[in-house]
């Protein structure tokens, strides 16, 4: 009788452990899985502005010699980013660059508004364009290599006088 009870409680200890190491791995894929999912939509993001900046520095000599006036009026808006996803399971120093880069476009539109508006410079947006869509494309990068997601080579050559 006691040999059956042994049986019993062992099978019962064996089948309790191998429920928690399935649930602790299915739920480590899980995490892995969100976190390379929110840093795929922010990488996105942060390449959409950075092409949005290159238009500005690809574009603006040309509609200088054209017109006499710069063709970026302010820097263009942070858009698409995941505000509203859990990053807990993103790298936090990956996560504390992708969040934080809405706080320095804002300083920099502050920047160009000022020059604009104060000291009548209009050039000045497109200087801080191109130094933002450049951070905006390293910081995508760092993401991209991160959660090893596919290199956007080909766009990075395109975008030759924004990322040089």
């Amino acid at each position: 009788m006691w040999d059956a009870l042994g049986l019993i409680a062992a099978t019962g200890v064996l089948s309790a452990a191998w429920t928690t190491v399935w649930t602790w791995v299915a739920e480590g894929r899980q995490r892995k899985s969100q976190a390379t999912y929110i840093a795929m939509r922010a990488a996105i993001a942060l390449e959409d502005y950075a092409i949005r900046c290159w238009q500005l520095v690809y574009s603006g000599p040309e509609h200088i010699k054209q017109t006499g006036s710069p063709m970026a009026e302010e820097v263009p808006d942070l858009e698409g980013m995941p505000v509203d996803s859990d990053w807990t399971n993103v790298d936090p120093k990956l996560a504390d660059e992708a969040l934080s880069f809405s706080n320095s476009v804002s300083i920099v539109q502050i920047f160009a508004a000022h020059s604009r508006h104060l000291e009548n410079n209009p050039f000045d947006a497109e200087m801080y364009a191109k130094e933002r869509g450049r951070a905006a494309w390293a910081i995508a990068a760092n993401l991209r290599v991160k959660y090893q997601l596919a290199a956007r080579d080909d766009q990075r050559k395109q975008l030759t006088e924004l990322l040089n």
